[in-house]
């Protein structure tokens, strides 16, 4: 190895000295390389007539083959620039195809050589599926993200055909057999239409709401539709009901039936691809259901021979899913994160991609995946400049996996570096005699460090404050490090102890860094590339900055990528969203060299062959690796390559007399062994703590005592959120809750042990789940068996998950799960009367089983219910933690849907656990409210019900007070208000009359003495409206009740409300202390974002930045903040993620929905003159009552002068408007852009202006 390292420096060096004479001739030639093969498929296609001939259609564009699959050819020219095909349908010529894109329909007809849009005009349309006329296969249907669009002549031209829909979005289309009805599965439920898309019928009757139907198909019993809940079935075409089981509510998409066998239907499900023969009346998973992989499209041909398009391609099963076959030849569409080349005597070029990492000794000829990756989804790369045959993994769960062996087998080094941040950049530093010094880059968590090889992180935050995005690491000599970040380029002298980062900003652009190389002749001259700004070039290591090649690059075109050509380090090349660029003067000038690429091909990474540097590789988001050809041409003089030969000589000899010493004595060498025993010490350390809850040289005396205190000291890093106590020495590992854990486990196993006793297993597990309610704050309130099974109910703490606070821990008296247990679970959830379908399952197996059939996970997944499952080895890691509620909820994370816990709230009061801010009006109110009367007034959805609530829950949990709630929302007389009274208090009224509540009040501080009694009512404008209106017979009644007893009033309300406070001719007048709300401050909105996405395990991508997007688009109202907040949850659970990114916050920002609903929530129940009011500031921002006025008049518009103060008080109460001064304007801009982008404003303004001239008169 050492002759080899020595090799590569004299090659390095003959490099360099040849460079000076090199010189490159022409441009680079361009050809894909044979991998790595795979990527998403979305749709498939074959063509009718033309046996062996089918299409893809994959994230990239359109593949084909001619012989069903052996082999595949990319067919994309003149797609789109977002060349990602959705849907694809063939003619009776097999040459004519149409796809369906994010950017309207294309068509081919010469079978995919050429593309062309059918109508430019529907460029704005996401193609989500397209079908043809069974009986006239010209007639071609397409569903879009709006409507359904209909060509009568094989794509010529479009109409609309989906007026009827109301926009909703349209995910697929299915014929019946006799082409008499076309349905259309939208967001909105199932359509029918029955004169092909003329008129359109809703048929969804016994669909809840919300399932949003994503999948159809026409069976010869009926119909099945796959939704976001499960799979449903309807006999009549009109009514449905789901198929029950297993698939009762998982997502099901897509359905794809048998062309030759009718009640032939597969679906793809979360547990894979499921299986009906019967028309969905009985459904079976396949043998092989491909339950890990992502499958987005199904194809089912003849003689049971099913494809599915996945992530990793197009497989195809001869024997109903047994065994599969990958048919990726020439597929390759695979997203490739980084690329690194190994020196060697032949080069290894590594490719990271979201599954899996991959390697080619033969320059992209073969690839081979790495084996050892249990997270494949790999962002970064790096080797160690000592042993380049390390290579380091960094992936997308913040995991750091190693390989000793040239990357072919790796090991996991350490876990959750960034704190669940994707590692996106990395790189391996050395010191003399010191363990490798490593840095990771995150997207969202800035950067960490790791000083001991790996085993131990601590993030890096000097002079790094506010930086979450590292996208790139460099290491210039001597000892500069640079970290290409989102707030611009950082250095940092990494070998100087305590040393800060710093920014260098002179002459930069404040823009997203994304790539920075060096002149290894000229370390002083460094290039670095920003996202929208170009490539700036520095020739005093980084003191001053010059912009190189300005308006070289198309202004649509992002750089990702630099490298510099070690033959010739002029030559740069620079990898964007839409190709490659080359200079060969240092970046002066710059020359397209796309000859060969995909068009507009979108270029994440970039890497020269350090052996042959003409041979350069991209990496593509969607084509895998490309190579190209930059032919060097070299002129040598004899005598430089003499003295080279004797100087190879000579470093080879002194090379040769290190190597003993290197191989056994040095300390890189000792850390080499070290890591090698790892595992073994790992177990052994992980067996003594569970069996004595010691680790120690006394139980670990087999493994090398030289190891053993870095062994012990790394265990403990590595499992930091374990309760473990670790001491120097001598060396020794504790497990605090080793005592706590044996009583435990002595009554896990006697539960094992007594499954077949009912009554004893009832008793021992009566005792666990006491065990479990002391170790996590739990409270036991119920208890009930069932068929064996013994379910305990209890109260549970707030997490900030939505969890119910009443949920049961249930037992299973089994050895092997099966699905009557799951059957049985059903019922015990009735039994125990639980409103909810959470539940926390206790499967006494101490691993999941082998057989993946009786894996109770497995089987509680496909349930309707949430249920939890703790088994032994789960129940460990509970019993091992510091805190065993965070690790509580880490389990219950890793088991559930997204959008079930997610604790964002868009109606109703928020929970305690998700109630931030408000802080100072609380402790107003509960610290006076013995003295004092509270109105709290404030718009729609603002927080009265929320605040209120909370003080409910205070005040019940102070003992010197007796609250009593009620929710006046729909009382609006007399009556109303003495039956809740009768009905919520459960206290019977003399008679439901004023007088007769007054006698009730009175007795109530006798019934709780020494308690000051609360009254809190919600929502009671209607109330007091009626109430003034009768004389103000009641709330008379209740001021005279709060100067006479101990009794205190809390009221939440709007106009009416704050009205009556200043009105001094009515009861109300100053009875209370007014406590108006408006919008959060910009600190307790971003709680609102931050801390239950970091309790989710959800990652904000450029953390900082993006939350104060989103609470700057919600304008701090808190209901919008948690709207945003939930509806970026459910974007990411669709597509299985945990990475919130700027382009999920911009659609939800820009979406009509968002729009209409932030209208909706500040508006609220302003009155027409308000909002008239509101539309006209659109133009004037700042006005005085007199100037609109003066726009009513001159817009013969009259309006007294009391209602228009009225209405302009109004529209303060509700943070519409802020008052400054005279003037009036916008409490906060994000209102103003919304109605700007999303009303009608023209039309609203007549419309409002006439229904004012009707109320108030015209001015003549």
């Amino acid at each position: 190895m050492t002759v080899r390292r020595t090799s590569i420096f004299l090659a390095g060096w003959l490099i360099l000295l040849i460079a000076s004479s090199a010189r490159a001739q022409g441009n680079i030639v361009w050809t894909p390389t044979a991998g790595p093969a795979g990527g998403f498929v979305n749709a498939l296609a074959l063509a009718p007539n033309a046996p062996g001939v089918m299409f893809a259609g994959a994230d990239s564009g359109v593949y084909l083959t001619r012989d069903g699959g052996a082999r595949w050819s990319f067919v994309s020219q003149g797609l789109p620039d977002d060349p990602k095909v959705n849907a694809l349908v063939t003619l009776p010529d097999a040459n004519v195809v149409l796809a369906g894109t994010n950017s309207g329909i294309y068509r081919t007809r010469d079978a995919g050589s050429t593309w062309t849009s059918v109508d430019p005009r529907l460029a704005n349309q996401i193609i989500h599926a397209l079908v043809s006329d069974p009986q006239n296969p010209n007639a071609i249907y397409a569903a879009t993200a709006e409507t359904v669009l209909r060509s009568d002549n094989a794509g010529e031209t479009w109409n609309n055909a989906g007026a009827d829909l109301k926009s909703a979005r349209v995910w697929a289309l299915a014929f019946a057999p006799d082409a008499a009805t076309l349905y259309a599965a939208t967001d909105a439920g199932i359509y029918a239409s029955r004169d092909r898309g003329a008129r359109w019928q809703l048929n969804s009757e016994g669909l809840p709401e919300g399932v949003r139907p994503q999948s159809i198909v026409v069976t010869a019993r009926g119909l099945l539709a796959g939704t976001a809940q499960g799979i449903y079935r309807s006999r009549d075409a009109k009514t449905w009901s789901p198929v029950g089981g297993d698939l009762s509510s998982a997502f099901a998409r897509p359905l794809a039936g048998d062309p030759t066998q009718p009640d032939r239907v597969l679906a793809v499900v979360p547990q894979g691809i499921a299986k009906t023969t019967d028309g969905g009346a009985t459904w079976s998973l396949l043998a092989n259901p491909l339950r890990e992989l992502p499958i987005r499209s199904l194809l089912l041909s003849d003689k049971n021979v099913i494809y599915a398009g996945t992530a990793r391609g197009v497989l195809k099963s001869s024997d109903e899913g047994a065994l599969w076959q990958s048919l990726n030849t020439g597929f390759v569409s695979t997203t490739i994160h980084q690329l690194l080349a190994l020196p060697g005597q032949t080069s290894l070029l590594f490719a990271a991609t979201p599954f899996g990492l991959y390697r080619t000794p033969d320059r992209g000829a073969n690839w081979f995946e790495a084996r050892g990756l249990t997270d494949s989804y790999i962002l970064s790369l790096a080797t160690d400049p000592q042993m380049p045959t390390d290579v380091y993994a960094g992936t997308w769960s913040s995991a750091l996996f190693l390989s000793r062996d040239g990357g072919a087998n790796f090991t996991r080094l350490a876990e959750n570096v960034g704190d669940k941040a994707p590692i996106n950049s990395l790189i391996v530093l050395r010191s003399p005699e010191q363990a490798a010094l490593i840095f990771a880059g995150t997207l969202g968590n800035g950067l960490y460090k790791s000083s001991d090889g790996g085993q131990k992180w601590s993030a890096q935050t000097n002079g790094l404050e506010g930086v979450m995005r590292v996208t790139t690491l460099v290491a210039v000599p001597p000892n500069l490090l640079y970290a290409a970040t989102e707030r611009g380029l950082y250095r940092l002298a990494w070998n100087q102890p305590g040393a800060a980062w710093e920014s260098i900003t002179a002459n930069l652009p404040v823009d997203e860094t994304r790539a920075l190389i060096f002149d290894p002749r000229q370390p002083q001259t460094l290039f670095v590339g920003f996202v929208s700004n170009g490539v700036y070039r520095s020739d005093d290591g980084g003191a001053t900055w010059t912009l190189v090649g300005r308006g070289a690059f198309p202004t649509r075109a992002r750089l990702q990528a630099l490298a510099l050509n070690p033959a010739m380090p002029n030559v740069i090349y620079v990898g964007t969203t839409r190709g490659i660029y080359r200079s060969d003067d240092g970046g002066t000038t710059w020359t397209t060299a796309n000859e060969g690429l995909p068009p507009n091909a979108n270029v994440e990474t970039l890497a020269v062959d350090p052996q042959s540097p003409e041979n350069i590789f991209a990496g593509t988001n969607g084509n895998g690796v490309i190579q190209g050809i930059d032919r060097l041409q070299t002129n040598l003089p004899i005598g430089l390559l003499s003295a080279g030969a004797i100087l190879i000589l000579t470093l080879l000899a002194l090379g040769l007399v290190g190597i003993i010493w290197r191989r056994r004595f040095s300390p890189v060498a000792r850390a080499r062994a070290a890591a090698r025993m790892w595992n073994q010490w790992d177990a052994a350390i992980t067996h003594a703590l569970q069996t004595t809850g010691e680790a120690h040289a006394g139980n670990l005396g087999k493994l090398p005592r030289s190891q053993l205190a870095s062994a012990l000291k790394r265990y403990s890093e590595q499992y930091a959120g374990d309760a473990l106590t670790w001491q120097t020495s001598p060396p020794l590992l504790k497990a605090d809750n080793f005592a706590l854990t044996q009583k435990f486990l002595s009554n896990w196993r006697a539960a094992w042990e007594l499954v077949e006793s009912e009554q004893a297993f009832a008793s021992v597990t009566s005792q666990i789940v006491d065990q479990l309610c002391s170790l996590l704050g739990f409270t036991r309130v119920d208890e009930r068996a069932y068929k064996g099974l013994v379910g305990y109910v209890v109260r549970a703490p707030a997490l900030r998950l939505k969890i119910p606070p009443r949920f049961p821990i249930i037992f299973i008296p089994r050895h092997e799960a099966s699905e009557s247990d799951l059957e049985a679970l059903r019922d015990l959830m009735g039994v125990l009367n639980m409103v909810s379908y959470f539940a926390l399952i206790v499967d006494l197996r101490d691993a999941p089983p082998r057989d993946q059939r009786h894996s109770l996970i497995n089987l509680a997944r496909e349930a309707i219910h949430d249920f939890i499952v703790l088994d032994g080895r789960a129940i460990r890691r509970l019993l091992a933690a510091r805190d065993h509620a965070h690790r509580l909820v880490e389990i219950i994370l890793s088991q559930v849907d997204l959008t079930v816990v997610s604790p964002y709230v868009m109606s109703g009061p928020v929970p305690a656990n998700m109630f931030f801010g408000r802080e100072s009006e609380l402790k107003t109110i509960v610290r006076t409210v013995r003295d004092t009367n509270f109105a709290i007034v404030g718009g729609r959805k603002i927080g009265k019900t929320s605040i209120l609530a909370r003080v409910l829950q205070l005040l019940q949990d102070a003992p010197e007070y007796h609250p009593f709630y009620l929710d006046c929302q729909a009382v609006h007389s007399y009556d109303d208000f003495f039956e809740a009274v009768d009905t919520m208090w459960r206290i019977a009224l003399p008679a439901r009359t004023p007088e007769a509540f007054r006698r009730m009040a009175t007795e109530l501080p006798a019934q709780y003495p020494a308690r000051t009694i609360v009254l809190l009512f919600d929502e009671i404008d209607g109330l007091l409206a009626q109430d003034i209106a009768q004389g103000e017979q009641l709330f008379r009644i209740f001021r005279a009740l709060a100067q006479e007893l101990p009794i205190r009033f809390l009221f939440c309300g709007e106009k009416i409300l704050n009205a009556s406070l200043h009105d001094a001719r009515l009861a109300f007048f100053n009875f209370c202390n007014l406590i108006p709300l408006s919008y959060l401050s910009p600190e307790e909105a971003r709680r609102v974002v931050v801390d239950p996405m970091q309790e989710m395990g959800v990652l904000l991508q450029e953390q900082g930045d993006l939350a104060g997007q989103i609470i700057s688009l919600a304008a701090c109202h808190p209901n919008m903040v948690q709207y945003i907040c939930q509806k970026l949850i459910e974007r990411i659970n669709h597509r299985r993620e945990r990475l919130i990114t700027r382009a999920d916050v911009e659609a939800v920002g820009q979406s009509t929905e968002f729009a209409e609903y932030f209208a909706e929530i500040a508006w609220g129940n302003t009155t027409a003159l308000e909002r008239l009011i509101t539309l006209l500031m659109l133009e004037q921002p700042a006005v005085t009552q007199g100037e609109i006025a003066e726009v009513f008049r001159t817009s013969g518009i009259q309006v007294p002068p009391d209602k228009l103060e009225e209405a302009f008080e109004g529209l303060a109460l509700y943070s519409i408007l802020r008052r400054d001064g005279p003037k009036y304007t916008f409490a906060a801009q994000g209102l103003l852009d919304v109605l700007r982008r999303g009303q009608d404003v023209y039309g609203l303004v007549v419309s409002y202006s006439q229904e004012i001239k009707e109320t108030y008169g015209v001015r003549l």
